[in-house]
C-alpha cells in the first residue's frame, strides 16, 4: 500500500497541469519489474517494488532484485502488497505464502500459523497494530497484530459479513475503515464490532483521508466524499466529474488525491475541497510506461510513483514548465518567435502548414490569441508595448494584448512565401525581410527596398538597440548598424571566430552575439569573445537575456546556462576568469535545446519574472524566483563488499578471508529528484589520505592492500548539491596470512639478523686472519733477520774480538799498548752483549710475557728517579698474546709514560688492564694537567708526532684508541683490541726458539 512519507516542503505545486510536471518511465529495457502492484519507501531512502516475479528496490539508477527467502522456502517470490512501519521496517505480502518482515537486512517470518494465502494490504493502525487482508480459497480474511500476537478478525463475534475486502484504512482517530464487495463497515476505537456505514452497494474498492478529515472512497464511478470531515459518516451519490478507474488512493503534501487504475493510467484531483474541481487523467496527457496504472507513492522528494504493468513512472515538479507539448512543437522546427513587448510582457508564435497557435503572458497569466495567428509567419515588438504581426497573405497586423489596433499591405510581390523577421526602429519606420525579395523599409506612407550591397539579399536577424537605430545580421557573416539612411559595418566574419551568428541582443550600449562556437560582445569599440573551445556551455548558442535582477540567461546545445551580468562581464575582460554557471538541462525538465535556424532570439525575458525559452521540445518557461531546490540530503548506504569472488553485506566489523588484497565497494545514496546529479565522496581510512571524489561513480576499487584494519567512509550530495556528512562507513579487517603475519616477520627479521651476525663474525675472522698472515710475516721476517745478524755479523765481530784478543796477549802486561788493547776489548765485549740482547728480543719478541710484568718493569726503567707512583691492576685471567700486539700495546704504553713524564707534572699513573673474553683493554691515566682542548681537536701537538704514533700503532693491531682530557684533570687513554686479533688460537705457536747467542761470560779473554 502506498505512503505519505515525511520530507521537505511540498514538491509538486498543485496549480500545475499533469503536462506541466515531469514525467519519467522505467521500463524492462531499464531494469525494471513488470506488472509492479506494490510500492513503499524505507527511512535509508530506497524504494520497493512488489511485482509477480519478485520484490525489487530501487536506488534512482539500478534495480536490485531482492527475492531472496531462501531463509522463508515458504514463501513466494511474488509480492502483492508493502507497508513502511513506524519503526521503519519493511513488512511484506506474498502472492501465497503470507508475511514477511525484511528488518536489519533479512527476512523474517512474520506469518500467522497455519497461513491463509495471499497478501493485498497489510496498514498500520495509529497505536502500532498491522492489520492484513489475505485472499485463500475460502475468501477474504482480515488480521491484527499487536502486543507480538496475530488475531484473526472473523466474521462471528467482529461483525464482518463474508466479503471480499477490497481496502483497508486506519484513520488518524483510531477508526479502522473496510471497503467490502457488500459495502462500507468501519470500527470505532475500543470497539470490537464493525458497523455498516451508509447504504452503499459496496462499489468502493479504495479509501484515503485527507488532512481536512474526510474520508474519500474511490469507485467504479468516480471518487466519492464518504465523510464530512470529523463528523458522522455519511455516503454521497455525488462523484466529481471525470474518474472512471479502479486503484489505491495517494493524498499528497500538498492534498491533492491520486489514484491509479487498471486500463486508465494515473488521476489526480488537485482540489477536492473544491465541489467542481475537474479530475486530470494522464490517459490524455502524459504517455505512463502501460495504461494500467497501479499502487501509488509519494517519496521523501516530494516525487509521485505510479507502479504499472509495464514498470514504474515518476511525476515531479521541475523549474521548466512546458507551455505547449512537444508533440506539436516537433512539426514547426525553425518557424518559432518569442518577441519581448516594451511594456515588458512577451508574445509567442509558432506555426507550420497546418496550424498555428499565438500567446500573450502578462504578468504570469497566458492568453491564448491563436484566433489571430492564421497565416502569419513573423512578429516583432511595437513602441506603444504591443507588436506587429506579418501574414503570409501580406497583410501586417498591429496588436496590443487582444485588440487589433490597425492592419496595413506589406511588402512585396505575391509569390514571396513569407516573411521572415521584421523591427520597428526609434523613428517608427518599420522593417521586414523577404527571403529572395530583399530587406523593405516602411516610412509611414510605403515600402521601399532597401540595399546594403548587391551581396546582401536580406538579413537573417535583426534588433534595435537603445538608440533606436536597427542592427542587422546577414548570413554573409557581417552585421551593419542602420542609423536613419547611414550605414555602418561594425562586424565582419574576419573580426571574432564564432562561427554562424544564431541570436542578437541589446542590453544598454552593448551589443551580444550568440554563435556556434562561442559568445561575442560589442562594446562600441570593439569586439570581445568567450569561445566554446574554453567554455563548452557556449556551444551552439541560440539565445540570450538579462533579467532586472542582473541574471543573464543563455541556451545552446548543453542546456540553459545562468551566469550572474557581473562575472560575464569580467570574464569578457579578464580572458583568465574562471565562470561557475548553474546549468539547467532535461534534469530540471527542459524538453529540448536552443533551436537552431531561428528567426530570433529564442529567449525572451518577461518583465513579472518569467523566462521564455524556444527549444526543439516546444515553448517553455521557469520563473527564476520559484526555482524547485531539493533540501533533503541524501541517505547514504554501503550495498555489499566484493573480496574476489565472495560478496558480503556491510554488517558489523567484516573480517575478510586471508591474503584478500583487491576489494570492490559498491555504494549508493537513494535521491530521486535527478538521481544523475548526486555525487559521492570516498575514503579508506588507513589507506587514503585525502577524501576521492567519485563524481556520479558508485563504485571504489582498490588493489595492493596491505593486512591490517581499515574504515570505508563514503558521503553523498544530492542534485542540488546539499551534502550528507554523516554518510556510511564500514569497518573493515584483513587478515594476514602466515607469510604475512607478525611470526613470520619476526622470524624472517631473527633470520636476517643471524645471518648479518654470522656475517660479522666472518668478516672479524678474515680480518683477524688478515691481521695474524701480517704478524706472521713480520715474525718471519725478524727471525730471517736475526738469522742473518747471527750468522754473519755478530760471528764476526766475535770472531775478530778474538783475533784482537790475542794480538793482545802478545803484548807485554806493562805497555799500555796493553793496557789499552784491554779497555777497547772490554768496549767491545759490552757492545757484543747488547747486540746479543737486541738479536734476542728480535728473534723471540714473539714469545710475549704477562702484560703487567712488562708495563711493571717499563713503568720502572722509564720512572726511575722520579716520586711518580704507579697503580697496576689486573681483571679478568691473564692471557698471553701475540708478540706484535704486546709490543705494540707496551711501545704506546713506553710513549705515554715518557710524555706524562716530560709534560704532565704528574704524581700519579694508573695503569688497568682487562683480559675480556671478546675484548683486551687497556686503560692508562694520569692526574697532571691535561691535553689543550684544540690539541685534542687537531689530533696532535704542532712539530710532535707521538699522538699520532700512538693512534697509528692502535690501529695497525685492530685496536680503537680513545683519548680524554680536561684541562687540570689528567688524560685518560684506553686501548681495545678484539679478542680474536690479541690472543693466540689454540695450538698456534706463540714463540719461536731462542737464538743461541753467548753470554758476556762466555766472551772473556781465552
Amino acid at each position: 500500500m502506498a505512503a505519505l512519507l515525511g520530507g521537505r516542503a511540498a514538491a509538486l505545486d498543485p496549480s500545475r497541469t499533469l503536462s506541466q510536471l515531469n514525467h519519467t518511465s522505467w521500463t524492462a529495457k531499464d531494469g525494471a519489474p513488470a506488472a509492479v502492484y506494490a510500492l513503499a519507501q524505507t527511512p535509508d531512502g530506497y524504494i520497493w517494488l512488489g511485482s509477480d516475479k519478485a520484490l525489487y528496490r530501487f536506488d534512482g539508477k539500478t534495480f536490485e532484485n531482492m527475492a531472496n527467502f531462501r531463509d522463508l522456502p515458504a514463501r513466494s517470490d511474488g509480492v502483492l502488497g508493502l507497508m513502511t512501519s513506524k519503526t521503519g521496517e519493511l513488512w511484506v505480502g506474498h502472492m501465497w505464502g503470507g508475511v514477511s518482515v525484511y528488518r536489519n537486512g533479512h527476512f523474517v517470518d512474520v506469518n500467522p500459523a497455519p497461513a491463509p494465502g495471499s497478501v493485498f494490504r497489510i496498514v498500520q493502525d495509529p497505536s502500532g497494530a498491522i492489520w492484513v487482508e489475505m485472499s485463500g480459497q475460502q475468501g477474504s480474511t482480515l488480521w491484527r497484530f499487536a502486543n507480538d500476537r496475530w488475531d484473526v478478525i472473523d466474521t462471528g463475534s467482529w461483525g464482518i459479513p463474508k466479503a471480499h475486502i477490497y481496502d483497508i484504512l486506519p484513520a488518524r482517530d483510531g477508526t479502522i475503515w473496510l471497503a467490502l464487495s457488500g459495502g462500507l463497515m468501519r470500527l470505532s476505537p475500543g470497539s470490537t464490532t464493525f458497523e455498516p456505514v451508509g447504504e452503499g452497494k459496496g462499489d468502493v474498492q479504495s479509501l484515503a483521508q485527507t488532512a481536512d478529515g474526510v474520508i474519500w472512497g474511490l469507485s467504479l464511478t468516480g471518487m466519492r466524499r464518504l465523510t464530512l470531515g470529523d463528523g458522522p459518516g455519511r455516503y454521497l451519490e455525488e462523484p466529481p466529474p471525470g474518474g472512471k478507474s479502479l486503484g489505491s488512493i495517494l493524498v499528497d503534501r500538498d492534498g491533492s488525491l491520486w489514484w491509479g487504475g487498471q486500463s486508465h493510467g494515473v488521476s489526480r484531483l488537485r482540489h477536492p475541497e473544491l465541489p467542481n474541481e475537474p479530475v486530470e487523467d494522464s490517459a490524455f496527457e502524459q504517455i505512463l510506461s502501460d495504461s494500467s496504472g497501479g499502487d501509488v507513492l509519494e517519496d521523501k522528494e516530494g516525487n509521485i510513483w505510479v507502479g504499472t504493468v509495464g514498470g514504474i513512472d515518476r511525476f515531479q515538479a521541475v523549474s521548466f514548465v512546458p507551455e505547449a507539448p512537444s508533440q506539436q512543437a516537433s512539426n514547426v522546427l525553425g518557424m518559432m518567435n518569442l518577441v519581448p513587448a516594451r511594456d515588458g510582457d512577451v508574445y509567442g508564435l509558432w506555426n507550420d502548414s497546418q496550424n498555428s497557435r499565438l500567446f500573450h503572458e502578462e504578468a504570469g497569466k497566458v492568453t491564448d490569441l491563436t484566433k489571430f495567428a492564421d497565416q502569419a509567419t513573423a512578429l516583432c515588438a511595437a513602441a506603444d508595448g504591443g507588436f506587429w504581426m506579418f501574414r503570409r497573405d501580406h497583410r501586417v497586423v498591429h496588436m496590443k494584448g487582444d485588440r487589433v489596433i490597425g492592419t496595413l499591405r506589406g511588402p512585396g510581390a505575391s509569390t514571396v512565401a513569407e516573411y521572415r523577421n521584421c523591427a520597428e526602429d526609434g523613428a517608427g519606420r518599420l522593417w521586414v525581410s523577404l527571403p529572395g525579395a530583399g530587406l523593405f523599409r516602411f516610412d509611414g506612407k510605403s515600402w521601399a527596398p532597401f540595399n546594403i550591397a548587391p551581396e546582401l539579399k536580406w538579413p537573417r536577424l535583426q534588433v534595435v538597440d537603445r538608440q533606436g537605430r536597427v542592427i542587422m545580421y546577414f548570413s554573409a557573416r557581417s552585421v551593419y548598424r542602420i542609423d536613419g539612411d547611414a550605414v555602418e559595418k561594425i562586424w565582419d566574419r574576419k573580426d571574432i571566430s564564432i562561427s554562424y551568428i544564431q541570436a542578437m541582443y541589446v542590453v544598454g550600449e552593448q551589443l551580444f552575439l550568440c554563435g556556434d562556437g562561442g559568445l561575442a560582445l560589442y562594446d562600441g569599440n570593439g569586439f570581445k569573445v568567450l569561445d566554446a573551445a574554453r567554455f563548452p556551455f557556449f556551444q551552439h548558442l541560440t539565445g540570450i537575456a538579462r533579467t532586472d535582477s542582473g541574471e543573464m540567461w543563455i541556451i545552446g546545445t548543453t542546456g540553459v546556462v545562468r551566469l550572474s551580468y557581473q562575472d560575464l562581464m569580467e570574464a569578457f575582460d579578464h580572458p583568465d576568469r574562471v565562470l561557475h554557471p548553474r546549468i539547467f538541462n532535461y534534469q530540471d525538465g527542459l524538453r529540448g535545446e536552443g533551436m537552431g535556424l531561428a528567426i530570433n532570439n529564442t529567449i525572451a525575458a518577461a518583465r513579472h519574472g518569467r523566462i521564455w525559452f524556444s527549444t526543439t521540445g516546444g515553448v517553455e518557461w521557469l520563473d527564476p524566483a520559484h526555482l524547485y531546490r531539493n533540501d533533503l540530503p541524501p541517505p547514504v548506504s554501503i550495498r555489499f563488499v566484493r573480496a574476489g569472488n565472495t560478496q558480503y553485506r556491510p554488517e558489523g566489523r567484516l573480517i575478510l578471508p586471508e591474503g584478500v588484497s583487491n576489494l570492490q565497494i559498491d555504494y549508493t545514496a537513494p535521491s530521486f529528484t535527478a538521481p544523475e546529479r548526486v555525487a559521492f565522496r570516498y575514503r579508506l581510512e588507513g589507506f587514503d589520505k585525502d577524501w576521492i571524489d567519485a563524481g556520479s561513480r558508485r563504485q571504489a576499487f582498490y588493489t595492493n592492500l596491505a593486512p591490517g584494519s581499515y574504515r570505508f567512509h563514503v558521503i553523498a550530495a544530492n542534485n542540488d548539491g546539499v551534502w550528507n556528512q554523516t554518510g556510511a562507513a564500514v569497518d573493515l579487517e584483513i587478515p594476514p596470512t602466515f607469510l604475512q603475519s607478525k611470526l613470520f616477520i619476526g622470524l624472517c627479521a631473527a633470520a636476517a639478523l643471524g645471518i648479518l651476525l654470522l656475517l660479522y663474525h666472518l668478516r672479524i675472522r678474515q680480518i683477524a686472519w688478515r691481521l695474524r698472515l701480517r704478524f706472521n710475516a713480520r715474525i718471519e721476517e725478524r727471525e730471517r733477520i736475526a738469522r742473518e745478524l747471527h750468522d754473519t755479523l755478530l760471528q764476526s765481530v766475535q770472531g775478530l774480538i778474538f783475533r784482537f784478543q790475542a794480538v793482545a796477549g802478545q803484548i807485554p802486561p806493562e805497555q799500555p799498548t796493553r793496557q789499552q788493547m784491554e779497555c777497547a776489548l772490554d768496549q767491545a765485549d759490552q757492545l757484543l752483549a747488547e747486540g746479543r740482547d737486541r738479536l734476542i728480543d728480535l728473534r723471540a719478541g714473539q714469545a710475549a710475557g704477562d702484560l703487567a710484568k712488562l708495563f711493571s718493569a717499563s713503568s720502572t726503567r722509564i720512572l726511575a728517579g722520579t716520586e711518580i707512583a704507579v697503580s697496576l691492576s689486573v681483571e679478568g685471567t691473564p692471557r698471553e698474546l701475540l708478540a706484535p700486539v704486546a709490543e705494540e700495546i707496551m711501545r704506546i704504553g713506553d710513549e705515554f709514560l715518557f710524555n706524562t713524564l716530560k709534560h704532565a707534572e704528574a704524581r700519579k699513573i694508573g695503569i688497568a688492564i682487562n683480559y675480556g673474553r671478546k675484548t683486551l683493554a687497556v686503560h692508562l691515566s694520569d692526574d697532571g694537567r691535561g691535553i689543550d682542548a684544540a690539541i685534542l681537536v687537531q689530533g696532535e701537538r704542532e712539530g710532535h708526532f707521538g699522538l699520532r704514533g700512538m693512534r697509528e700503532r692502535a690501529q695497525k693491531i685492530g685496536g680503537s684508541f680513545t683519548l680524554m682530557s680536561r684541562p687540570g684533570a689528567g688524560v685518560e687513554l684506553t686501548i681495545a683490541i678484539p679478542a680474536s686479533v690479541a690472543y693466540p688460537r689454540s695450538g698456534q705457536n706463540r714463540r719461536s726458539a731462542e737464538i743461541p747467542m753467548p753470554t758476556k761470560n762466555a766472551s772473556s779473554r781465552l
